[in-house]
């Protein structure tokens, strides 16, 4: 089996693509690799599992390359911090039915969840505005329920209650 590199002692949890480093995809592509390695030599040449194992390698290394190809030309553009976002996850996603296995670094071989933290911090904050906005608007949206004997013009949505005239959220 191929070694295994994992992150270097003291390297804290990935959250955002600005923090990953080619060190991570070194160490997931290496860790990835001898995990197939396994499957490849127990199969015979030929065999289905072997160009299917085979094939992912490829795979594997292609977007390992892309990925590496992005580090490479990183001019800090936006675009550049994108394409790592995009291609790690991507990576991540792969690699993630292995993530109880030994070995499987967690806490940095996770899909990033933001760009950056100025990004987390727009979106974030566009939740926010869109929440504020949505709990400021009266509710127009209509249950096909029409309410009980009780109470014949209402309809009755989670516990609430809407006049059947207006449609709107009774107060």
């Amino acid at each position: 089996m191929s070694p295994v590199v994992q992150s270097p002692p003291g390297v804290g949890e990935l959250r955002y693509a600005a923090d990953l480093t080619l060190a991570d995809v070194d160490a997931l592509e290496a860790f990835l690799t001898s995990r197939t390695d396994e499957a490849r030599r127990a199969h015979g040449f030929g065999n289905g599992v072997h160009c299917t194992v085979v094939s992912f390698q490829h795979a594997l290394f292609l977007l390992c390359r892309e990925l590496r190809d992005v580090f490479e030309c990183d001019d800090g553009s936006r675009g550049a911090l994108r394409a790592k976002f995009r291609l790690w996850n991507q990576l991540c996603g792969i690699a993630a039915c292995w993530a109880e296995t030994d070995g499987y670094d967690r806490a940095r071989w996770r899909r990033a969840d933001y760009y950056d933290a100025a990004k987390e911090t727009e979106v974030l904050e566009h939740r926010r505005k869109r929440l504020r906005w949505s709990a400021s608007r009266p509710c127009h949206w209509r249950v096909p329920f029409r309410g009980t004997a009780d109470e014949p013009r209402t309809w009755t949505v989670s516990g609430g209650a809407r006049d059947e005239d207006t449609g709107h959220c009774a107060p």
